[in-house]
């Protein structure tokens, strides 16, 4: 059964963990990483059988970093046995990185700048269930990279700079096609 095109809402949540990095103030440096969770909403468009895309925001929450992010997304659905369809995705945009006002670096540096916006991009790969007629169950893994951010310190001659965030999550969500 081929699925036809039109409009679709989807939610997403599920568990990120933060590949291990190091935070950097001049000489001085700190490991970062570790489990956190992932909430998002997106709407979109199916075009045809095997091709849709969307755009999506999302709320990823660590112990020391939160981030919003910001994504166009193109899925390819690559066939469907029984209810089921495996897909893989690609997505590209923007995301605000933001160090928690609890973490250490924060707590001991007062003028930190604690936003910075930067370029992100994912892939996904996963599996979607009909449930009916209207609704899918997707489950799947998406790994997102949001470079390697800086962070302001004020007057002072040195940033806060991050080796590089990047993000293993396994989601769940609900597909709704809008007809």
């Amino acid at each position: 059964m081929t699925p036809e095109g039109g409009w679709y809402l989807r939610v997403d949540a599920g568990g990120s963990r933060l590949n291990n990095g190091v935070a950097t103030i001049g000489p001085r440096a700190q490991t970062y990483g570790g489990p956190g969770w992932t909430a998002g909403a997106g709407f979109g468009y199916r075009f045809s059988g095997q091709f849709r895309a969307d755009l999506s925001a999302d709320v990823i929450n660590h112990s020391r970093f939160q981030e919003k992010l910001f994504l166009t997304n193109l899925y390819w659905d690559l066939f469907t046995f029984g209810r089921v369809t495996p897909y893989v995705g690609l997505g590209a945009g923007a995301a605000q990185v933001e160090i928690a006002a609890s973490a250490p670096v924060a707590v001991s540096v007062p003028s930190l700048e604690r936003y910075t916006w930067q370029a992100a991009w994912a892939v996904m790969a996963g599996a979607s269930w009909t449930l009916g007629p209207d609704l899918t169950l997707n489950a799947g893994y998406r790994y997102v990279d949001l470079g390697a951010p800086s962070f302001d310190i004020g007057a002072r001659p040195v940033d806060v700079m991050l080796s590089g965030v990047q993000e293993q999550q396994f989601r769940i969500g609900l597909r709704y096609a809008l007809r």
